[in-house]
């Protein structure tokens, strides 16, 4: 992928999404001995054209930081920390386990800021101090650089590694294409192995569009090489290709992204947030879909648990505001309530009533708890009609009546209840703790309500589900999207370090 002249110069891959596999091991499998490989270099008076030489690769990234690299990195950090003052917040104090991942993230954003991408096909790799000179480079160029980087910026080696092997790039039509890569990824500090690629800016919208699946290779910093690909259970594996995630990642990447610039968040923060959603045998997932083997259905405003699901949403948020912009924890909690934010418009009743009582785009207050709407299920064309089903180990149909039991409050579908699956990853998917149920009156009343399938809007396009046609389907989704689009805004937007 060639960089336009007309593009921003933000790399030769814009949107840091990862392939998820259980076949590859992001910290290295097995060390490989000797770490040599074949790279091409321009050898002194063998004229202009490359050749390539067995070399040992962990020279590319010293685990002793360049002085160079070193000089280069810290001017750089100084002058966004002088332009951003809650990155100098954020940075002060080291002994704080974020400050690896703003650190981090920081220098990749800087790299792929400073140093242009230009693809050259059969060239020689480059030293990053050469990569520096040059102020341009292939994807291993600004690969080293940027490991190279992290580590003269203080991130340990132990948590830096440069993967080869190779990407496939698969348009909105399914067109697919598969290219030798090289990019890094960071241990950060939960634990996690993370791609560190550019993000799309405004101007880079077609390549934002692209769906990545990476597969490594090998993996290498300054002290070892290593194999990337690992034997797993057979079994694992065959689980693992049969999930069909329903949460629609692709959604809650969109409508948080696109809050986060309303919100005015600093770059740095939103390619963060951008950079924590990943591909899922072809779905972009985000990380409290990720756990779906945790699965607490108060994260997703499932089977009616809409104010058990507004406190932990408003528990994260307040986690957020009292963390500092970027720091690790916060940004986690700050995903995590997006995520609910955006499925209680998806999930619940709340924005089907909101148009057929007030026909406008209102988002709800959970703290005043308005608007109040009727939620009369009993006189509304589309629910009194639907066949929605319910779940006979928990509810009996003569207890009570359903709408009446669910008349004035918003409700949501059962989901991964035992034996009630409707998919492959419901069916993955743990069932609800006894905590989010703990009562038999509880549980009838999760019983009685329509399955998830039934009533949520999850997606874009002619979909159709119980309650809806296809065009009253699209129009909720426009609806529920606008709402959930607000909502998020104003949740970010609320920081302390935004309004100071």
């Amino acid at each position: 992928m060639k960089a336009s002249k007309r593009e921003p110069q933000t790399g030769s891959l814009t949107r840091g999404r990862a392939g998820f596999s259980p076949d590859y091991d992001w910290g290295g499998a097995r060390i490989v001995v000797p770490p040599t490989a074949k790279v091409k270099r321009l050898l002194p008076g063998r004229g202009a054209m490359a050749a390539p030489i067995s070399m040992d690769l962990r020279g590319f990234v010293p685990s002793l930081p360049s002085s160079v690299v070193s000089s280069w990195i810290t001017k750089q950090i100084e002058l966004r920390t002088g332009r951003e003052p809650w990155l100098a917040k954020a940075l002060r104090d080291r002994t704080k386990p974020s400050w690896f991942d703003t650190t981090a993230h920081l220098v990749a954003d800087i790299v792929f800021a400073r140093i242009r991408y230009e693809k050259r096909d059969g060239a020689a790799w480059q030293w990053p101090e050469e990569t520096l000179a040059l102020t341009e480079g292939d994807c291993e160029d600004r690969a080293t650089l940027l490991a190279s980087a992290l580590v003269a910026a203080g991130i340990s080696p132990y948590n830096v590694r440069v993967a080869l092997g190779h990407v496939t790039l698969t348009g909105p039509r399914g067109k697919s294409q598969r290219k030798a890569h090289a990019w890094v990824v960071y241990r950060s500090c939960l634990g996690v192995w993370t791609p560190l690629e550019p993000v799309a800016g405004k101007a880079s919208q077609r390549h934002a569009k692209l769906q990545l699946s990476y597969e490594p290779d090998y993996v290498f910093n300054g002290d070892h090489q290593w194999s990337a690909r690992v034997e797993s259970n057979p079994h694992f594996r065959e689980r693992w290709n049969d999930l069909d995630p329903t949460f629609h990642g692709e959604v809650h990447l969109s409508i948080v992204s696109r809050a986060a610039s309303l919100a005015g968040l600093p770059d740095a923060v939103r390619t963060r947030i951008a950079r924590s959603f990943t591909t899922l045998v072809g779905h972009v997932i985000d990380q409290p879909d990720l756990r779906f083997r945790a699965y607490d259905p108060r994260d997703h405003f499932d089977s009616g648990l809409i104010d058990q699901s507004w406190r932990t949403v408003q528990f994260r948020l307040g986690i957020f505001y009292k963390k500092a912009m970027g720091d690790a924890e916060g940004l986690v909690n700050a995903c995590f309530a997006a995520h609910g934010i955006a499925d209680f418009y998806a999930h619940s009743s709340y924005a089907h009533f909101l148009s057929r009582e007030l026909g406008t785009i209102t988002p709800y207050d959970p703290v005043s708890k308005k608007p109040a709407l009727k939620f009369d299920y009993a006189n509304d064309p589309e629910y009194s009609r639907a066949r929605l089903t319910f779940y006979t180990p928990w509810y009996k149909p003569a207890d009570f009546d359903r709408f009446d039991a669910w008349h004035g409050r918003a409700i949501s579908g059962r989901y991964s209840f035992p034996n009630d699956s409707h998919d492959a990853i419901e069916t993955a998917t743990n069932a609800p703790p006894a905590t989010a149920l703990p009562s038999a009156a509880a549980k009838n009343f999760a019983g009685s309500l329509p399955h998830h399938n039934e009533i949520a809007v999850d997606e874009d396009g002619d979909h159709t589900n119980a309650l809806y046609t296809a065009p009253r389907y699209k129009a909720q989704f426009a609806l529920r999207y606008h709402l959930a689009l607000r909502h998020i805004t104003s949740a970010f937007q609320a920081h302390p370090a935004l309004n100071t």
